[in-house]
């Protein structure tokens, strides 16, 4: 099967204009430009919280998925302050954009917006597979 799939085409489809990754994160540092909106590191911590009190609020964390899926958001957290972590396995990197699919379509208002999350997150884990 032939991927249609291109760096630059995901980032315009997600609304990424920029993305930047520093060597040493500092909380007002600009990561990325979505939408014309910057997102910081700060910006990046907050997600990383709300994500886990969703997770633990929605989901049965005792469930490999889950679980595996909060300790790549501990591993993000650490390394947005700046603390040397092991690369997360392939694995749990699918695990969590498996989570972040439900969590989208948990929240989706109808099956066309459910059909692009299908699609977005089809892509997510081409590019998972291609540089993890």
């Amino acid at each position: 099967m032939k991927s249609n799939l291109n760096i630059n085409d995901f980032m315009k489809n997600s609304g990424i204009q920029q993305f930047n990754i520093p060597k040493i994160f500092l909380p007002t540092h600009v990561l990325a430009v979505q939408n014309g909106k910057n997102i910081t590191v700060s910006d990046m911590l907050n997600v990383i919280e709300t994500a886990v009190k969703f997770i633990k609020a929605n989901f049965n964390v005792n469930q490999e998925k889950y679980a595996e899926t909060l300790k790549f958001l501990k591993i993000c957290k650490l390394r947005f302050e700046n603390q040397h972590t092991k690369q997360p396995k392939k694995k749990i990197v699918h695990f969590a954009a498996d989570v972040f699919h439900e969590m989208k379509d948990m929240n989706a208002s109808n099956d066309e917006e459910k059909r692009q999350n299908e699609d977005f997150f089809m892509k997510l884990d081409f590019l998972i597979d291609m540089f993890i």
